[in-house]
């Protein structure tokens, strides 16, 4: 059971949304801090009262504190911390880098506290504007046995569901994050761009092809999507693929090469699901 007080300490996208989805779950939230100068101005109301710009005080008031701050400085921010005191037993430290394990929080732990990496699998783009909801989030973590029950009970308090990360292959987990909660966002603005630039728009609007997505995003979940492929690649139409390159060398030509591997990859892809080389009738 998850009594002890918390604090989130980085108050940037994850941390915003952190600190107001554990108050919304009625956890014991004590304290709130950050480095970044404007961080304090743009709080909501509701976390005003918890705000300290003491790293004493927060360490004081919490004994569960998640390290909510960029990547490249969670293990400068442990040190910093690990130096307040020599013991640090019966203290917790969480990050939620998808990136790291808890090799960044070694300087807290060799002083007796626990660690763990408690890593959202979803997108917060802008917790002030437009907040994304933590309930359904899927929590990636790394910890000790007692810990990591824990983290899994914090994550269902949340509306989360939580799994344990193998920690050898952490860099494999955090890669295909990476790809799936980016590359679709590139080949989406690809396509706006290559929309504008050829003058379709405004004859030919975006929307139109937003349906094109959604059946895509249809197949997400199918153990194959790659057999969901259709058109000219599915075909192996070389004369349409082809005459799309050309026009890609026209309007974007940076872009060619990966229209090229692009191609590739979704017929040896293909070819790996199947056992059969794309290709047929319309």
């Amino acid at each position: 059971m998850i009594t002890e007080s918390m604090a989130v300490f980085g108050l940037g996208r994850w941390g915003l949304t952190l600190a107001q989805a554990l108050l919304d779950a009625g956890l014991p939230l004590v304290a709130v801090s950050s480095k970044r100068p404007r961080a304090k101005q743009e709080l909501p109301d509701r976390l005003w009262p918890l705000w300290t710009g003491d790293t004493q005080r927060l360490v004081e008031r919490a004994r569960w504190i998640f390290l909510t701050v960029r990547d490249d400085a969670i293990e400068l921010t442990a040190r910093r911390l690990a130096s307040l005191r020599t013991d640090w037993t019966g203290y917790t430290f969480v990050h939620s880098s998808g990136a790291h394990g808890r090799e960044l929080l070694e300087a807290l732990h060799r002083r007796g506290a626990q660690t763990g990496v408690f890593h959202p699998l979803n997108a917060f783009p802008d917790p002030l504007r437009h907040p994304t909801k933590v309930t359904g989030t899927p929590f990636g973590i790394i910890a000790d046995a007692d810990l990591q029950s824990d983290l899994f009970e914090l994550a269902e308090k949340l509306g989360g569901r939580p799994f344990a990360i193998p920690a050898a292959l952490r860099s494999a987990y955090h890669l295909v994050a990476v790809l799936v909660a980016n590359a679709p966002l590139v080949l989406i603005s690809l396509g706006r761009e290559l929309l504008r630039r050829s003058g379709l728009e405004p004859d030919v609007r975006w929307e139109y092809y937003a349906v094109l997505l959604q059946s895509a995003l249809s197949h997400a979940t199918d153990p194959e999507p790659i057999l969901y492929l259709t058109g000219p690649w599915t075909r192996r139409d070389r004369t349409t693929v082809r005459q799309h390159r050309d026009a890609l060398q026209g309007l974007y030509p940076e872009a060619v090469p990966l229209y090229e591997q692009l191609v590739a990859l979704a017929q040896s892809l293909y070819l790996a699901a199947t056992g059969q080389p794309m290709g047929g009738e319309i």
